[in-house]
């Protein structure tokens, strides 16, 4: 039987809005934009073979919760005629986008301008489409990401925004993942098209009033112009990776120079990528129920407390730091968390997926995944590649690996699921892949 032709096409539209937003990341309240740095975008990557389409996208946003990716997923299947289900949304998760989960005065026109343009991304990619080859791939990266938990001089350890950091870092807790993944769909008679996944989160910009791609923007534009290729750029597991690290001297301290940087190995490392035959282009999904993360749920009352005296005196009020100094807290963030989880009951699901090509695939990843086990479905994977794509499908916020649930650290603490969760999840995707 003739084998059935992949096709592929590139859309992007600008989600840049043009007017003050609320910036996600940190303190959304106290970050209204005061301009933009550099523009944001939707990517959309149209798939097809035989009768199935699948639109692909990844978003300059930092999560992709239900209450944006719903009426998106809707809006353009009614625009396309694409099946809802094989609307398949993540984010970049740069810092520096719009807060599009929260509610604040003009984020509902933002929204219905961004549900409009992913809906022309996805008519430009659709008729885009044209015959293409499948080639993948992966390079090392040097200095460009750091797990951000770190073992400190006296033996301690500080997990993200927790732990006493006065003796000095020692070193970080583990190595890190600086694999960049490649997928190239080169196609005769247009701009081939660049898919690359890293694990990195976007945090270059902190707390400033900018709006920001964070290293995505750049390292998309160095590609484009030194190269005939169209990019796209997914984030990959990078639940506890930063591009900085504290340890003097380690990392790239400029968000230009890192997306420079990042372009450079990419561009490297095209004429090395092998070409696979795709049998296929189909989805599968399960819905697994695991239970709730109850760790340090005994201090919920004095956390309920601390959070009355921060709605009425702020903060960093004298009354909430002698609250604080006595609950057995680790930060104020913890209080809130543990409000959130307690919320939660004693379990919630999860919908793991894969978009299957045959001899590789794109591993979905909703919320968050550590890098440990991001390489884990890569060391594991069956196939020729399993591309990792995180902040998927409505979610938002962490799955903590088993190791940060034995001290304190931001991760453990909001996590949603349970110790455990993270490690059953990297076997569930392996285990779909082998199917």
């Amino acid at each position: 039987m003739e084998n059935i032709a992949l096709l592929a096409g590139y859309g992007r539209k600008n989600i840049t809005p043009d007017q003050p937003v609320h910036i996600a990341g940190g303190n959304w309240r106290g970050r209204v934009s005061e301009g933009v740095l550099d523009p944001l975008y939707a990517t959309c990557i149209a798939l097809k073979m035989g009768e199935a389409t699948f639109l692909l996208y990844t978003l300059d946003l930092k999560v992709t919760t239900k209450n944006i990716t719903n009426p998106a997923r809707a809006y353009i299947s009614k625009v396309t005629g694409v099946p809802e289900e094989n609307v398949l949304l993540s984010a970049t998760h740069t810092h520096s986008s719009v807060a599009t989960r929260y509610t604040w005065d003009g984020v509902e026109e933002y929204k219905n301008f961004f549900y409009e343009a992913c809906a022309e991304a996805a008519k430009e990619a659709i008729g885009d489409l044209q015959a293409s080859d499948l080639f993948v791939g992966s390079t090392q990266t040097e200095g460009l990401t750091f797990v951000r938990h770190y073992l400190m001089n006296d033996g301690t350890v500080s997990g993200s925004a927790f732990g006493d950091t006065s003796s000095g870092y020692k070193r970080h807790m583990r190595p890190s993942d600086g694999e960049l993944q490649l997928v190239s769909l080169r196609r005769d008679g247009k701009k081939d098209i660049l898919l690359l996944s890293f694990p990195c989160h976007g945090t270059f910009q902190g707390n400033a009033k900018v709006l920001s791609a964070d290293w995505v923007g750049p390292a998309r534009a160095h590609i484009e112009a030194n190269s005939d290729t169209l990019v796209a750029i997914f984030q990959g597991a990078s639940g506890d990776q930063t591009p900085g690290s504290r340890i003097p001297d380690l990392a790239i301290k400029d968000y230009n120079l890192h997306g420079q940087k990042l372009g450079d190995y990419a561009m490297a490392a095209l004429s090395g990528l092998k070409k696979i035959t795709p049998t296929q282009l189909q989805q599968k999904r399960r819905n697994i129920i695991f239970p709730v993360n109850k760790k340090n749920m005994d201090k919920l009352p004095i956390a309920k407390e601390v959070m009355e005296l921060i709605a009425k005196y702020g903060p960093t009020s004298q009354e909430v730091k002698e609250k604080m100094a006595g609950s057995g807290l680790a930060s104020r963030y913890e209080a809130n968390w543990l409000i959130t989880r307690s919320r939660e009951g004693d379990e919630t699901d999860l919908e793991p997926a894969i978009l299957h090509l045959g001899s590789m695939a794109f591993v979905l990843a909703p919320y968050e995944m550590f890098s440990e086990q991001g390489k884990y479905i890569k060391e594991h994977c069956p196939l020729e590649q399993a591309f990792i794509v995180t902040c998927f499908d409505g979610s938002f916020n962490y799955i903590a690996s088993k190791e940060c649930f034995d001290y304190d650290c931001y991760e453990s603490q909001c996590c949603f699921f349970a110790r455990g969760t993270a490690e059953e999840l990297a076997d569930i995707y392996v285990d779909m892949m082998q199917e």
